[in-house]
């Protein structure tokens, strides 16, 4: 092989250390070349929420943070792993640093909690950002965890750079139609409820978003 090259970069998925440099022969037989194999990786910490509720966070990527709210059914190693959820938490942490978080009562956050509010909610989304050092960021608000960055955004408002909403809502149960929610009410207490119910894991393994 002729002159300087390059040597090629291999994105896999694995555990840290960030980067491996292996030795490799080219496919037509020609010198071995030097390759470089990026490791996407997280790392996992954990706050604490003004009420006392143990918040877990991670970050991955490297460059301009971006905050992803945390949304139902989430769980950052689980997640991590997931074929559903990989490819995204790999283009976001592309040239930024993806920070995301498992909201209270989900995941690695603690699960007993009592108070689910909106606004004990934007706290644990504080807490997080500022465990995080984090002073100005963009903020990705999707399906449930968008009214937690509207709600956020409109209480510092400085701190927000951006706001990215994708499948959100406003009102959510309180503007739809009090037939439309009766008529759905009993299969999904008997699809979520019951012992091996399916509808979790059809959520978990098949959702592309939510």
């Amino acid at each position: 092989m002729g002159g300087n090259r390059t040597p090629p970069v291999v994105q896999i998925q694995g555990e840290c250390p960030a980067a491996w440099v292996v030795d490799a022969c080219s496919s037509d037989g020609g010198s071995a070349v030097s390759v470089t194999i990026l490791l996407l990786c997280q790392e996992i910490g954990f706050c604490t929420a003004p009420d006392g509720v143990r918040i877990a966070f991670a970050t991955s990527g490297s460059g301009p943070a971006v905050v992803r709210v945390g949304t139902w059914l989430s769980h950052l190693e689980e997640d991590w792993n997931s074929s559903v959820w990989r490819h995204w938490l790999e283009a976001f942490s592309e040239g930024r640093t993806l920070v995301r978080f498992d909201v209270r009562g989900s995941g690695l956050s603690d699960r007993r909690v009592d108070d689910l509010s909106l606004d004990a909610l934007v706290n644990d989304l504080d807490a997080v950002v500022d465990a995080s050092g984090l002073e100005r960021f963009p903020l990705l608000g999707l399906c449930p965890g968008g009214p937690i960055a509207i709600a956020y955004a409109a209480r510092y408002p400085a701190r927000v750079t951006r706001l990215v909403l994708y499948d959100a809502y406003l009102g959510g149960n309180s503007q739809r139609r009090a037939l439309r929610l009766r008529s759905r009410q009993r299969p999904l207490n008997a699809g979520f409820g019951a012992a091996g119910a399916k509808i979790p894991r059809h959520f978990v393994s098949a959702s592309p978003i939510c």
